[in-house]
């Protein structure tokens, strides 16, 4: 059930009536709390000083003649982490790249970030002195200083991050600008991350090389700073990190910019490391695996001579954007359209 607005108000029947969390998706949640926040005029988008407001990586605020972006994001433990597969010093890095990675994916380089901590009494200090070790680890080498946050007691422990970053002039990179025509490319390899995370829970048996990249690529993912930044000195308009799986996040790019796509898996940037361990299901973790927190973006066709000839963009084109609102479509490896499950990452969807 979709909410309404109904002569500038919601529609109060719908509001009234029933509706777990569970039984809509996560970007069908955030979508009708911005219906409330439309109903009272509080939406960010509807301030002079808002450019970009729900919907996107970040926000884009305009505070005096500057452009800021600001993103947030929270790990609860027992939901985005499990204590005892995780080191505390690799759960900082890790709370701060997944922001990082917005900053990203809007074209921008990080400022200074925020740290709230909810806390079990039964911590120890020296475990948070790990975390922050971690948190600053990341924050040396790709900029952002930790400077402030909250501590609360929690009985269970989480880390929420706000990091607020700025771009190179006024412009930004968002979701909503593909248009049809334009070429999809991502950066990296895709499909480690979810391979790491099978490798940690089930305890795979599978070489030391390639045990150690995949869990590499799970607990200390790299965030695209720099990508993001070339890219968007040379006039890309379109980007987000993958953070949900390459199918969830090209379908948030395609519904935001009301287009289509069209994808194909032996066109992904594949590491060999998955498809020598994961023979039978590596386009699967490829195109729904999820974390990978690489970039992905669309080029106008003017603009991809350009870009290729550059030297510090790595990237791969693995489709095109076309009209209509069918969504992405993804031709399977034997070249033939094929239905694979979004698998990535809803809060609220059970997940194996």
């Amino acid at each position: 059930m979709h909410l309404q607005l109904v002569n500038g108000s919601i529609n109060k029947k719908e509001l009234n009536a029933v509706v777990t969390v569970s039984s809509i998706s996560e970007f069908e949640l955030i979508r009708r709390l911005q219906l409330v926040l439309d109903s009272h005029s509080v939406q960010g988008n509807s301030l002079d000083n808002i450019l970009l407001g729900i919907g996107d990586d970040a926000t884009v605020a305009k505070m005096d003649s500057k452009i800021e972006v600001a993103t947030t994001d929270t790990l609860v433990e027992g939901v985005h982490f499990i204590s005892e597969s995780i080191s505390m010093n690799d759960l900082g890095w890790k709370s701060i790249a997944v922001n990082l990675s917005d900053i990203a994916a809007m074209g921008c380089s990080p400022v200074y970030s925020l740290v709230t901590l909810g806390l079990k009494p039964t911590q120890t200090v020296q475990s948070l002195e790990d975390l922050y070790e971690g948190m600053a680890e990341i924050s040396e080498s790709y900029g952002g200083k930790v400077v402030g946050g909250d501590i609360v007691r929690s009985d269970t422990f989480f880390i929420s991050v706000t990091v607020v970053g700025a771009p190179l002039d006024s412009s930004v990179m968002r979701r909503d600008t593909a248009r049809p025509g334009d070429l999809v490319a991502v950066t990296g390899h895709l499909g480690c991350s979810a391979a790491g995370l099978r490798v940690i829970m089930e305890h795979l048996s599978i070489t030391k090389q390639a045990q150690d990249h995949f869990t590499k690529s799970h607990l200390r993912p790299l965030p695209r700073i720099e990508i993001g930044l070339s890219l968007a000195r040379q006039g890309i308009k379109c980007a987000m990190d993958i953070s949900d799986g390459l199918l969830n996040d090209l379908s948030k790019i395609c519904a935001a910019s009301n287009v289509s796509a069209t994808v194909s898996v032996n066109d992904l940037p594949i590491h060999e490391n998955l498809q020598s361990c994961f023979p039978n299901i590596w386009d699967q973790l490829a195109v729904g695996g999820g974390e990978d927190y690489e970039l992905l973006f669309t080029i106008p066709g003017n603009l991809k001579d350009k870009i290729s000839q550059k030297p510090d963009v790595g990237f791969k084109i693995i489709g095109k954007i076309t009209e209509g609102s069918e969504g992405v479509t993804v031709i399977g490896p034997t070249g033939e359209s094929k239905d694979y499950s979004t698998g990535g990452w809803d809060h609220f969807k059970e997940h194996a």
